[in-house]
């Protein structure tokens, strides 16, 4: 018997085609249907041969492309194992929305489930029609479907209009009798799913990851020295990590090295309940200095993270950690070695509303709106021991007193679809920090940039005021146009918009084989943002409007008007290439009403 077997999915098709490809069928017409073309899966006598099985994959309903994609891979996989033919039909999503016109917002198994099943088994049996071989015969003795496996499908409903299109088209259809309480075939093969056993926890490795990348694995903020905001570089991760079978438990830890900069990490997390708990222990050392000297900055974290959903799309997460900051100064001179290391310790308190009801719809596309609004304490555990200072650096010695730091951040994003995968995208961003210590925000470039060539990474012309008191400091970015510290300041605010247009995706409307051109987007973009200190940005107290010049007992104070707030705007390419998502970027920065020359971005990361 030639069956071609319409498949939904991978996983509702598993079981059938088990029982089809590893048992002698057995089979006979029922007696209530001796009269119709109907195939019943009963006991009785064996049929006289197996079933000559041939899969075909049709499903215009499955919606965006990248989830199609996704589902006919694992399909491709299916057949691949048990080495079965498949035939692949047209992607006929725009049909598929024409026939479901005026019912599309009909409820599951309604009117709309009616539409969509016989739109697919109208398609299977057209095609076991008219198949042909070279005696003229026709290839499929029947036709069958795996949509009624599901026990969410009305298989009563599948199974009529099968049979209403056997007597149309002439072609018989094999029905599959299913208990849906056990989801047992009833047959006498002995081929059932298995009983519900007790578990005992086990694990097995679920992610194994060596990759290049440009980023710190573990976000935080970095000691402030001045500037520049300190990079990783191009480097290597190797992570690996293990699971429990329901993933309720996992355990995770790797290595990231490259650049100036390593880091270590390992975490253990609870997933098991509503509330999902995490621990996690990180160390990071970074390199840098000047022609004088040279620092290694070396920060260890004990980080305990629980996470509280209210919602699908809401949660409220807090993190509560001990850090533990170390400056080494090397020896490259003879006075370097009379520079003590530094020690500090904080405890630390972040918490964090997050709202994200984004939904995928293919590689840095999204549409949907996603927030995280969040506050911030460091409280210094115990006095240093002693003051440290940079070597021939206008950076205040960091000294003996306990402080504390506090931050408050804002962080929206909403993406818009325009048509298709075309989507818009609006960021506001901003943040603020106080207390007797400060954290510094540098304004400008983008996160994880990979400078080739003299490029400067720093801005070393725009003042910074160093009677604000900086113990931390971090990037306000993207602000495209412009390197790091285009403006600074204990506070920052920013606005990115992003068009971004899938070209290939956008006109071709059938599954992609290539990644490179399944994934490449084409982006206009247009950012606008400050860094400033105290209240007002256009005080004229701020940095940028102010310059000191110290000479002997005389200090002079100069004031400036420059407008505060910069632009940038231009143009980029993404895709992904040998498995990395490549950003690259032309901008052209406004600074008082001037154009800037463009600056290069590349960067090995996805966009806001």
């Amino acid at each position: 018997m030639k069956l071609l077997l319409h498949l939904c999915c991978a996983n509702c098709a598993l079981v059938p085609i088990e029982l089809l490809c590893q048992a002698q069928i057995n089979l006979e017409r029922t007696q209530a249907n001796t009269e119709k073309d109907l195939y019943e899966l009963t006991s009785g006598d064996y049929y006289e041969s197996a079933v000559d099985l041939t899969l075909f994959w049709y499903n215009p309903n499955i919606f965006p492309q990248e989830e199609y994609e996704k589902r006919l891979t694992d399909v491709q996989k299916l057949a691949e194992i048990y080495q079965l033919p498949l035939i692949i039909g047209e992607y006929e999503n725009k049909k598929w929305f024409e026939l479901v016109g005026g019912v599309e917002n009909e409820p599951e198994g309604g009117q709309r489930c009616q539409v969509c099943f016989k739109l697919r088994l109208e398609k299977t049996i057209r095609m076991a029609a008219n198949v042909q071989i070279t005696n003229n015969r026709k290839k499929f003795d029947c036709f069958s479907t795996t949509l009624g496996v599901s026990r969410y499908k009305n298989t009563e409903l599948i199974d009529q209009i099968g049979r209403e299109l056997a007597e149309k088209y002439g072609v018989k259809y094999y029905q599959f009798k299913i208990d849906k309480k056990s989801a047992n075939f009833i047959n006498d093969t002995g081929l059932v799913i298995q009983k519900p056993r007790v578990y005992f926890l086990s694990f097995f490795t679920d992610e194994s990851i060596t990759q290049l990348n440009s980023n710190f694995v573990n976000g935080q903020y970095q000691i402030f020295n001045g500037g520049p905001f300190i990079a990783p570089g191009l480097g290597a991760v190797m992570k690996m990590g293990i699971s429990d079978i329901f993933e309720d438990y996992k355990v995770f830890g790797g290595v990231r090295f490259g650049g100036a900069s390593m880091e270590y990490f390992m975490g253990y997390q609870n997933l098991k309940y509503r509330a999902d708990k995490e621990w996690l222990f990180t160390r990071r050392t970074n390199r840098n200095g000047n022609e004088f000297s040279t620092y290694q900055f070396i920060t260890d974290e004990l980080n305990y993270s629980w996470r509280y959903p209210f919602s699908a799309v809401a949660s409220i997460r807090t993190t509560i950690k001990l850090r533990y900051d170390q400056i080494v100064t090397k020896a490259n001179e003879s006075f370097s070695l009379q520079v003590p290391d530094f020690h500090d310790y904080w405890g630390v308190l972040r918490m964090a509303y997050v709202f994200d009801n984004t939904k995928f719809v293919m590689l840095n596309i999204l549409n949907g709106t996603r927030f995280k609004i969040w506050g911030e304490y460091y409280q210094q555990i115990q006095k240093n021991d002693d003051k440290f200072y940079y070597l021939f650096s206008n950076v205040p010695a960091f000294d003996k007193q306990r402080y504390n730091v506090f931050v408050a951040g804002l962080d929206f994003r909403h993406y818009q679809k325009i048509h298709r995968e075309i989507t818009f995208v609006t960021r506001l961003a901003g943040g603020t920090s106080f207390g007797k210590q400060k954290l510094i925000y540098y304004l400008g470039s983008v996160d994880d940039w990979i400078i080739f060539g003299k490029t400067p990474r720093f801005n070393n012309d725009q003042a910074i005021d160093y009677t604000q008191n900086y113990r931390f400091q971090t990037l306000a970015s993207p602000m495209r146009g412009f390197n790091q510290n285009i403006r600074n300041g204990n506070s920052f605010a920013v606005i990115n918009t992003e068009l971004r247009w899938p070209v290939f995706k956008y006109f071709i409307r059938r599954p992609i084989k290539s990644s490179f051109i399944s994934n490449f987007q084409i982006v206009g973009f247009g950012d606008l943002g400050t860094a400033w200190n105290g209240l007002d940005p256009f005080s004229s107290e701020n940095s940028i409007n102010r310059k000191i010049i110290q000479d002997g007992p005389l200090t002079i104070v100069l004031y400036d008007s420059s407008y505060p707030i910069v632009g940038g705007y231009g143009f980029g390419l993404r895709s992904r290439i040998l498995g990395y998502f490549v950003r690259t970027d032309w901008a052209w920065g406004v600074v008082d009403g001037k154009v800037q020359k463009p600056i290069f971005y590349l960067s090995l990361c996805l966009d806001i």
